[in-house]
């Protein structure tokens, strides 16, 4: 609405909540793109994957502020790392954020047929080849010497 300023000097606008100025020919706080100005809302620009959201400076978009691992400007990207809501490791993966991708090489000492994570995604677990043990595969099972080749333990026969 619009009245004057009681000394009849001044026209003073009465803005609507998405509207501000003198004339009312601004956005409020936290909209964007007079003249609709639209509010800036998490489920609207943000993919509703995002803690926050705020009008940037010259309020022509709105800036999110993603939660957990999503990623882009409007939080629609999720890492093939990660799984749920952005916030845990894909299977085979361990140690959220960083998840880091169990090997052979890196967790089972290059001495293992099989790697996955241990189904809580906080440790890797591994199967031994045969000759070999331990959490990592670092050591010669029973019957088996010389780590890292580990040979099995055989009985020689010979004949006179």
């Amino acid at each position: 609405s619009v009245t004057d300023d009681g000394m009849r000097n001044t026209c003073v606008c009465t803005c609507k909540n998405e509207f501000d100025g003198s004339s009312c020919n601004t956005c409020s706080a936290n909209h964007i793109g007079y003249p609709t100005c639209t509010e800036c809302k998490v489920k609207d620009h943000c993919s509703d994957h995002a803690d926050s959201v705020q009008a940037d400076a010259t309020q022509q978009k709105c800036e999110c502020d993603c939660r957990n691992q999503w990623k882009g400007d409007t939080c629609d990207t999720c890492d093939v790392n990660f799984t749920g809501d952005c916030d845990v490791c894909t299977v085979g993966h361990i140690n959220f954020p960083t998840c880091t991708l169990c090997t052979v090489a890196t967790h089972c000492s290059n001495h293992a047929s099989a790697v996955t994570d241990d189904g809580m995604r906080k440790t890797c677990s591994c199967t031994c080849e045969d000759g070999f043990e331990g959490t990592d595969c670092s050591k010669c099972s029973a019957g088996h010497i010389n780590y890292p080749t580990c040979t099995e333990c055989t009985v020689s026969l010979t004949t006179e």
